[in-house]
């Protein structure tokens, strides 16, 4: 078995074009503190238990912050923690966290774990919840194990978010000069769907997010040359590039982003809650998604929820007057239309 130190690293993301990484010197954690080990992670990745105990893995594992390996992955997870995850394809439904290190502060041995900066969907709404009285259920109080997982969840959806992004990005560069138009379309699709699930990633993605659009830029500039006399074929695309445009708009706001997601942490019954508890601009982001049927239903939900919430939060009857606002536009273009 190995030692971290024999952990051998390749940053395949260099031979992307510039718009998908950037070379970044990680910075090492100021006096770093031994959280956690899993020797059944450990095991996964080949690793010596032992040897993640030691000193000397504490005080080399920030250096690795940022990188991808061969035989597993380690990054930075929000907060400043490192995670040394096994390889997507081993054995087990998710990655495992090997060894987990963090800043050590001079109040105290056993530090909270701080929120993210930017943290991804699940971390973002159990934040949403923590201590607030309009959700369903018993009031959620923060926990660090429990924020922890919310984090390592996020990372993980991170990772694989990058290794299908690269993987995409390559069959865009494959592309033969001739390609059939359902190859071309198929990937325009997952472009489009890929630029969707960063919205509500954890971290920044704007420069990923970018590349993704140049990409798009490419394909649609391609199919339209190909649409070319077709003036019904041109139109579609005309109107395909501004439903594209609007709806990315829309994904700037994570809600957007938390609420479209196949797998979204929302429930259903958490909707109401979650809107009343928004800042204004992300709720009228949010109500663009809902048609009148929706936003009366949505209505009546919030109405119930805020009346049988003793306390709500601040600003919470002001969202309820914004969706109420929101449905009464909408009956009235309706009955315009």
């Amino acid at each position: 078995m190995k030692c971290l130190s024999d952990l051998r690293f390749d940053n395949t993301y260099v031979h992307l074009p510039p718009g998908f990484h950037s070379a970044v010197k990680p910075a090492p954690l100021a006096r770093p503190n031994l959280v956690g080990v899993s020797p059944r992670a450990a095991a996964l990745l080949d690793l010596l238990p032992e040897s993640l105990h030691s000193d000397e893995a504490v005080r080399r594992s920030p250096r690795y912050g940022g990188l991808c390996a061969r035989t597993a992955r380690v990054g930075r997870a929000p907060g400043g923690q490192l995670l040394i995850q096994k390889p997507p394809d081993a054995v087990g439904s998710m990655p495992k966290c090997a060894l987990i290190v963090r800043p050590r502060t001079s109040h105290s041995h056993f530090m909270s774990i701080p929120f993210s900066r930017l943290p991804g969907r699940y971390e973002r709404h159990y934040r949403r919840r923590i201590a607030n009285p309009l959700f369903p259920g018993e009031v959620v109080e923060r926990d660090d194990a429990t924020l922890l997982e919310m984090q390592r969840r996020d990372h993980e959806e991170l990772i694989a978010f990058l290794d299908e992004l690269r993987g995409t990005v390559q069959r865009a560069v494959d592309l033969r000069p001739n390609e059939g138009s359902e190859v071309v379309l198929a990937l325009k699709e997952d472009l489009d769907r890929l630029y969707e699930t960063s919205a509500g990633l954890a971290d920044e993605q704007t420069d990923n997010q970018a590349a993704i659009r140049q990409l798009l830029e490419v394909i649609m500039r391609n199919v339209e040359r190909g649409a070319a006399g077709d003036p019904r074929a041109l139109d579609e695309l005309r109107q395909e590039r501004a439903a594209r445009t609007a709806h990315f708009g829309l994904l700037a706001s994570p809600l957007v982003a938390d609420i479209l997601h196949p797998n979204s942490t929302i429930a259903a019954a958490e909707l109401a809650p979650t809107l009343l508890s928004e800042d204004e601009p992300a709720v009228a982001a949010a109500l663009q998604l809902f048609d009148l049927a929706q936003l009366a239903q949505l209505l009546a939900d919030a109405r119930q929820c805020l009346a049988t919430c003793p306390a709500p939060p601040a600003g919470a009857r002001g969202r309820l007057e914004q969706i109420a606002a929101q449905l009464a536009r909408l009956r009235q273009s309706t009955a315009v239309n």
